[in-house]
């Protein structure tokens, strides 16, 4: 037994060794502008991370793997601190599962990067962690930021897109075992404490509910069910109330551009098709002042 622990602890070690030397060229480039003192301090924040993980054993692997998700979360949020409203930029809870979206405008591909980077980390220590919602929400968000520098037929993101279609799987089969009964009641208690968070300003908290409806919802149902598309409406809506208006405008748009396919077999689809359209023109709207 302990030369199995040694083992695997050994493997561990080497595992994120390696890919540390990987992870660590995240900080060469960070812009001047954000100054020694936070590049100094992100390096040694991921550096923490690192060892972390890499000290992981049986006996002591949530208390290890919680600390190394503080490592990565505070990284994450340093990294994007430039980049995002001021009023987003306060962690309450190193543990929250944001999407960090950035505006589009303040963001260099370096620094896209950089973020997914990042993201991976700590998808990987969600997994580690055995949180596959946490996990894939991280590599999601990697894969729009890679999607937007490089394109979908790029290598990097196609090693995402594999990575997260495995945790799909996964998902799906710990999900799997509970009946379908037992997963609409999941999805829909989801998108009701989701509502009551949102309701309340607690808009981290509101969109994880989403997030994790959305799951559900997109293995029951599929990607461009109507039930599907309700959700990521709401998603829209924190978006808006973040005062991220380019997130929820790409997600009005795609919301429509489902529903204009389902009207003509749903003609009670055209009420929401106008209530989607509304809030897109109020976003149109606030560019043009």
């Amino acid at each position: 037994t302990t030369t199995m622990t040694t083992t695997t602890t050994t493997n561990t070690s080497n595992y994120y060794a390696t890919n540390s030397d990987d992870a660590m060229h995240i900080f060469d480039g960070i812009r001047q502008s954000t100054g020694k003192q936070q590049k100094a301090d992100v390096k040694h924040e991921i550096t923490s991370g690192l060892l972390y993980m890499a000290q992981i054993s049986p006996t002591s692997q949530t208390n290890l793997i919680d600390e190394a998700l503080a490592c990565f979360h505070r990284a994450l949020d340093m990294t994007t601190a430039n980049v995002h409203n001021s009023k987003n930029r306060s962690t309450k809870n190193a543990h929250s599962c944001r999407r960090y979206s950035s505006p589009r405008s303040l963001i260099t591909k370096k620094k896209q990067e950089e973020i997914v980077k990042i993201h991976e980390l700590l998808a990987d220590a969600y997994r580690r962690k055995n949180d596959l919602t946490r996990s894939k929400v991280h590599i999601d968000a990697a894969m729009e930021l890679y999607e937007q520098s490089l394109g979908t037929s790029n290598e990097a993101y196609q090693r995402l897109f594999l990575k997260e279609h495995r945790l799909t799987c996964k998902i799906y089969a710990k999900t799997k075992q509970q009946n379908r009964k037992g997963l609409r009641r999941r999805s829909s208690n989801c998108v009701k404490l989701g509502l009551m968070d949102m309701e309340a300003g607690l808009l981290d908290e509101a969109q994880n509910r989403f997030e994790e409806a959305l799951i559900v919802l997109k293995m029951r149902h599929g990607p461009e069910a109507l039930e599907v598309v309700r959700v990521r409406e709401m998603v829209g809506d924190v978006h808006v109330k973040r005062g991220e208006y380019e997130d929820a405008r790409r997600i009005y748009i795609g919301a429509l551009k489902v529903m204009e396919q389902k009207i003509a077999q749903n003609p009670k689809e055209d009420a929401r098709y106008q209530r989607v359209l509304a809030k897109l023109m109020n976003i149109v709207g606030f560019y043009s002042r």
